[in-house]
């Protein structure tokens, strides 16, 4: 991935976009390589990923991504956790894709309220 060779060689961090867990368990490891090969630390660079965020009993139409938070505040944050444990280290929210801010005001709500605590 070029993004990934550029953050390697001359950048402070790797942000993406709609990943998968596998997708960013290989870019991580991939990441972690070119470091090691530039002779730059790990720490160097920052890893995020921006995340579509939905209340409980709304969601994408269709079947959602994997980087769309959807369910309960357990499974979202179960799945946040799963990303963590591969190398994310920053999450971006998205919770634009509401039709009205009220709502996108709710899903942020929800996040701070529900799913925060539980990723200690």
């Amino acid at each position: 991935r070029r993004s990934i060779r550029r953050a390697a060689e001359l950048g402070d961090g790797w942000h993406t976009v709609r990943i998968g867990l596998d997708e960013l368990r290989t870019g991580v490891a991939t990441l972690h390589e070119l470091l090691d090969r530039n002779r730059r630390p790990v720490a160097d660079v920052v890893v995020s990923a921006k995340f579509s965020l939905y209340c409980p009993g709304t969601g994408p139409r269709g079947e959602p991504h994997e980087s769309e938070l959807t369910g309960s505040a357990e499974a979202i944050a179960t799945r946040l956790r799963s990303y963590r444990d591969a190398g994310l280290q920053y999450l971006v929210l998205d919770p634009t894709q509401h039709g009205a801010p009220a709502e996108a005001l709710e899903a942020i709500d929800f996040f701070a309220r529900e799913v925060r605590p539980l990723l200690g």
